[in-house]
């Protein structure tokens, strides 16, 4: 499959939907006396066009603050192996498998692949690590099972779009390890396969995510393992004494992940069920019925798994055009940027420009600088996602 025909169709909207999430220009959010790197764009969210610096002209990033500086960072903080050491970042938990999967997602988010794009070579030399970390049996020396789920996807993601034979190959077994290993119910906890008690909505999540992404990127997923996410949509509950739980997000964020997996593997009342969601969700962040700039909740400023799910949520409910995805711009968007980090240094003398601070979010202390940065480089780039809004069957027209 090309991505260069999908990626030319994108640059009609993404460009717009990118910049009118919020007044993404260099002047109001660059450092006092800086600018990014000029590239040739315009500044009109009506008629843009746009070419990555040094790049072909096809990707649909501006690459004006703040997305030059965060994926900048990102190329500077990665390791020379090829990897990204979130404990060199602050991290207590997330392992290097973790941060290296989340940092390759945050590229293919605005289609930066190993074949084209200015930072090819940071993505090429990351999937060669990720896959010689790869045991014969498709697992990976994961830290905690949310990260089997983050690397299958990031290679599914790199076989879509560059359909390179090895990353390929590298996701198939990827994936037959998380159907092997998936139980009955469908969810899964830290430690991989648990029981129901035990089980964590993101860590599932992250499984449920790499398992469409395989899907559409036409490897083998079992019908089983299709049934037992069916399984795990039907016996979750996001409210009452039994509302399943996650240590890596709050309530709402809960509810946007369940939400976000019943659009993955829809079904009429699936949809039913996160529309009812995002209405839950507006209702938390809304003021006598109208959306309030970085919403009313803790959440809303301090957790990034629940901007990430609710706005891929909120773009399938309504569409671009759509009161539920404009309402989540007001909510989520320019708090976001605001907080995007613009010091060169932090107190331990490395450099932090174009990253978000940690400290700011939930589960920020495990997760470190590279979590934090990746989780909002793909909270601000929604529309972009490749797959999991293009090649689903998700309309965004």
């Amino acid at each position: 499959m090309n991505a260069d025909p999908l990626v030319r169709r994108l640059n009609s909207w993404v460009v717009w939907a990118f910049l009118g999430c919020a007044a993404f220009s260099v002047v109001k959010h660059a450092p006092a006396g800086e600018v990014a790197p000029k590239a040739d764009v315009t500044t009109s969210a009506d008629s843009p066009t746009a070419r990555e610096p040094g790049g072909t002209g096809e990707g649909p990033l501006n690459y004006v603050s703040p997305a030059y500086w965060s994926h900048s960072w990102l190329a500077a903080a990665q390791e020379a192996e090829g990897s990204w050491d979130a404990k060199n970042w602050g991290a207590k938990k997330l392992g290097p498998l973790g941060a290296t999967s989340l940092a390759l997602l945050a590229f293919h988010s605005v289609c930066f692949t190993e074949k084209g794009g200015r930072f090819r070579a940071h993505v090429a030399k990351a999937l060669d690590w990720l896959q010689a970390q790869q045991r014969a049996d498709g697992s990976f020396p994961w830290q905690a099972f949310e990260e089997q789920g983050m690397a299958t996807l990031a290679l599914s993601e790199a076989y879509a779009m560059t359909e390179v034979a090895s990353r390929g190959q590298a996701a198939q077994r990827a994936l037959d390890y998380v159907c092997k290993t998936q139980p009955a119910h469908g969810g899964f906890g830290d430690r991989g396969a648990c029981a129901w008690r035990d089980m964590d909505v993101v860590v599932t999540a992250w499984q449920v995510l790499a398992l469409r992404s395989g899907m559409l990127a036409k490897l083998k997923v079992p019908d089983v393992s299709v049934q037992r996410v069916h399984a795990f949509l039907a016996k979750v509950r996001t409210t009452g004494p039994d509302a399943a739980k996650s240590s890596r997000t709050g309530p709402l964020g809960v509810v946007s992940a369940v939400a976000c997996c019943r659009l993955l593997f829809e079904t009429r009342e699936g949809t039913e069920k996160a529309r009812e969601a995002a209405d839950f969700i507006l209702k938390q962040e809304s003021r006598d019925g109208a959306p309030v700039e970085g919403g009313l909740t803790a959440e809303a400023k301090t957790d990034l798994y629940y901007g990430w799910f609710s706005g891929l949520t909120m773009l399938r409910v309504g569409g671009l055009q759509g009161d539920h995805w404009r309402a989540w711009k007001t909510i989520h968007m320019s708090a976001l940027v605001a907080a995007q980090v613009w010091d060169k240094e932090d107190a331990q003398g490395r450099p932090v420009r174009g990253s978000w601070d940690p400290a700011r979010y939930t589960w920020g202390d495990q997760g470190g600088h590279v979590f934090a940065t990746s989780l909002a480089i793909l909270t601000l780039t929604v529309p972009f996602r490749f797959l999991p809004l293009t090649r689903l069957g998700w309309s965004v027209e």
